[in-house]
């Protein structure tokens, strides 16, 4: 009897084991969905003289920058699943702001492979490449995050100077949302791409804006709550009504208090 027992817990921990090892390996598939530039939009055409290329480590990311000549600029950070050419339509309102809209290692027709280090690496190279290229003097920055690029968007915000911080559907970290939907893994222990913001907003002493989903099914509002209060006195946090983490951007609300925020 005692030896079928420990056959028996063997096998579990072999099995358990091989889950932690499998996690491990495959996570970049359950983090980064990379998507790849839909040439058959109808709009791409339109914004072809705004398109950019910006080289870095032999690596050529590829995006747009709208509106370059303005003094003004806004750095974009997508989602984990996000094409960002979908915002070229949307991102027109800006009148007044340059906007450089990047897509990630991996998607669009950017090269490479995703992960925390690159693309926080390419983050802080393109925010130094487009101030030093800049056809006008830049007098205010914005670093606009959507849902994994609100991650980045806290990251450069610490390590470079900015003016301002637009997040939307935030989280506190990766490695928390993690342990929320993997109880049973030793995360910590595992997780190649953490993405903890709350190891950057500290020392933060700029406006912030916190657009929330009202019914997010992907980012539990207990996770965006503590990065709010950890962003203190500075940040203002609205709630989007009946808005779910995909289609929050459906919703005239969202356009109202950013361009709110941006005046």
């Amino acid at each position: 009897m005692r030896e079928t027992t420990i056959s028996f817990l063997l096998i579990i921990f072999s099995l358990y084991v091989l889950i932690c090892a499998l996690f491990y390996i495959f996570q970049d598939k359950f983090i980064f969905f990379p998507t790849k530039l839909n040439e058959s939009f109808s709009n791409l055409k339109e914004y072809e003289k705004d398109e950019i290329i910006i080289k870095h480590k032999n690596i050529s990311l590829h995006g747009w920058l709208l509106n370059p000549d303005k003094s003004n600029l806004i750095l974009y950070y997508g989602g984990n699943g996000e094409e960002v050419s979908g915002n070229l339509d949307d991102f027109k309102i800006f009148e007044d702001y340059s906007i450089l809209l990047l897509n990630y290692r991996g998607y669009g027709k950017s090269e490479g492979s995703p992960g925390q280090k690159e693309l926080f690496s390419d983050a802080l190279y393109t925010y130094d490449y487009i101030l030093n290229k800049s056809e006008s003097k830049i007098n205010r920055i914005i670093v606009f995050g959507r849902s994994l690029g609100t991650g980045i968007a806290i990251y450069i915000a610490s390590r470079r100077p900015v003016d301002g911080i637009i997040l939307v559907t935030p989280y506190d970290s990766i490695k928390n949302l993690a342990k929320r939907y993997f109880p049973f893994l030793p995360v910590k222990l595992i997780l190649k791409h953490p993405f903890d913001s709350m190891n950057y907003v500290e020392n933060l002493n700029v406006p912030t804006l916190v657009l929330v989903a009202e019914n997010d099914e992907v980012i539990p509002y207990e996770n965006t709550k503590i990065l709010i209060d950890k962003l203190g006195i500075n940040c203002k946090s609205v709630i989007i009504k009946n808005s779910g983490h995909n289609d929050i951007q459906l919703f005239s609300s969202y356009w109202e208090e950013i361009n709110s925020f941006l005046k």
